[in-house]
């Protein structure tokens, strides 16, 4: 491939649109997701991410737009689906029949060999419980099978809705180890999920929508930088909130009070001109703090929200452009 050539994408799309009469439930989504990546698929609930997911799988058609999957036309699923594995809901499984015997079942509908499934049922950590019937597995082994029955046919790419939903620490922890192992392995991993916590640890790309349009698509730590970070200084003395505030605003902060101390955005260089300011004019700093904001905050602030966020806080925390 030559230095200046793209890297080759996993999914690509231009213009994806779905209307449902007079309602646009994606609207001219351009998605770039790189092969090999685990990408995020994140946004506020009715931002359109089920509807993508399923256009992406042919389940729906879209209203206007085109796109590649594996490098095959989006309008021919049955030119790319043998290559995908795909969560899109919470997986549904014959409560009576053993984890095994159940992707048993899909494999022969599928043409898939029986080779794959203990392959699947090892990858996934399931192997010593193949027997045992579906009723009796946890949250979390659910969950496990669920990601075993998407990898029975070998895939290059694994479209997942949630499939950490309802899992406690332990079984999202698991989920994080198995996730980059298959990335590991080369599957590109295109994950939806509302904790945005778990994204921020196991994602390097992100894609956030909103209202069914695209905000931003990147590298994760590209999004988090271009969130001001905030500064937050504490004088010893209350009464010396006033003269601070004046030398901070001298500096060019934009700062208000909050429980004796005063924040604006601010990084380190301020931080420190603040600082040297302060001492010169004998007034004690008994906290200087850099605040690096958090991907939920980044979020919350790219999409508009505020749940979640201290009001006077979230108005000083912005964002200095988007990327779509």
């Amino acid at each position: 491939m030559p230095l200046d050539a793209a890297p080759p994408l996993a999914i690509s799309t231009s213009g994806l649109t779905k209307s449902y009469g007079t309602r646009t439930a994606v609207s001219e989504l351009n998605l770039a997701i790189p092969r090999g990546v685990i990408s995020g698929f994140v946004g506020p609930n009715g931002a359109g991410k089920t509807t993508t997911i399923r256009m992406l799988l042919g389940l729906i058609a879209p209203t206007a737009g085109s796109g590649e999957v594996l490098g095959a036309d989006l309008g021919q699923p049955q030119h790319f689906l043998h290559r995908v594995g795909a969560i899109i809901e919470s997986p549904a499984f014959y409560p009576a029949l053993s984890g095994k015997r159940n992707l048993e079942v899909l494999a022969r509908l599928g043409g898939i060999p029986h080779v794959n499934i203990d392959r699947a049922l090892r990858r996934v950590g399931l192997a010593d419980r193949a027997s045992d019937p579906f009723r009796s597995y946890s949250l979390g082994m659910k969950q496990r099978l669920g990601i075993a029955a998407a990898l029975l046919p070998n895939p290059d790419l694994l479209i997942l809705h949630e499939p950490t939903n309802g899992l406690d620490p332990a079984g999202i922890a698991e989920m994080r180890v198995l996730f980059r192992s298959l990335a590991d392995d080369g599957i590109t991993i295109f994950v939806s999920s509302h904790l945005l916590s778990e994204i921020a640890q196991i994602c390097k790309h992100l894609v956030v929508i909103s209202s069914g349009r695209m905000v931003f698509q990147g590298h994760i730590g590209d999004l988090m930088n271009r969130t001001q970070p905030l500064l937050r200084a504490t004088p010893e003395l209350l009464g010396q909130l006033g003269p601070l505030e004046r030398l901070a605003t001298g500096l060019g902060m934009v700062t208000q009070r909050e429980h004796g101390s005063l924040v604006g955005q601010g990084d380190s260089r301020l931080a420190a001109l603040l600082f040297r300011a302060a001492a010169q004019a004998d007034i004690t700093l008994i906290q200087l703090d850099v605040l690096r904001p958090s991907l939920e905050d980044t979020f919350l602030a790219l999409t508009g929200g505020t749940a979640g966020r201290p009001t006077s806080v979230a108005g000083a925390w912005a964002l200095e452009g988007t990327h779509g």
